[in-house]
């Protein structure tokens, strides 16, 4: 065997795992973390206040993430018929695992959710409620 079928050998490998891996990056799925990322963009501010109305707390927003179960304990002296907002599970890597569920404290200041049927892996937990007309906001990154 010469160097010239040598070559020949070493350029067909690289011409073939290009190709390769053309064909793996065109088959990925790519989710878009929202459809409308501009206007979301424009009311960061919005959110960026609400993180500080969260920080300002004097009880802390508590998430427990135990086997098959989230829970969500909100501040004591916040009263839960006043509470409203939603809870998104998001999923970064898979649109259709996202969650989208309204709040709903019971007697305790307390809102379970069952994370059984949500698919395995990554999630970042967005809470978003208002409460006599202040908003909060927090993120927390849980593993399911």
């Amino acid at each position: 065997m010469n160097w010239g079928n040598k070559i020949a050998i070493v350029y067909s490998a690289f011409v073939i795992l290009i190709l390769a891996m053309v064909y793996k990056s065109s088959q990925m799925k790519i989710d878009l973390v929202t459809e409308d990322y501009y206007a979301e963009e424009l009311k960061y501010q919005d959110k960026i206040d609400a993180l500080k109305n969260t920080n300002a707390l004097e009880t802390p927003l508590i998430i427990k993430n135990e086997e098959g179960i989230v829970s969500i304990q909100f501040p004591e002296e916040m009263n839960r018929a006043d509470i409203s907002g939603t809870v998104h599970f998001y999923k970064p890597n898979n649109k259709s695992l996202d969650k989208h569920i309204p709040i709903r404290a019971d007697h305790f200041n307390k809102q379970i959710f069952n994370t059984i049927d949500y698919g395995k892996g990554a999630y970042e937990l967005k809470i978003d409620w208002q409460l006599n007309g202040v908003n909060y906001y927090q993120e927390e990154d849980i593993f399911l």
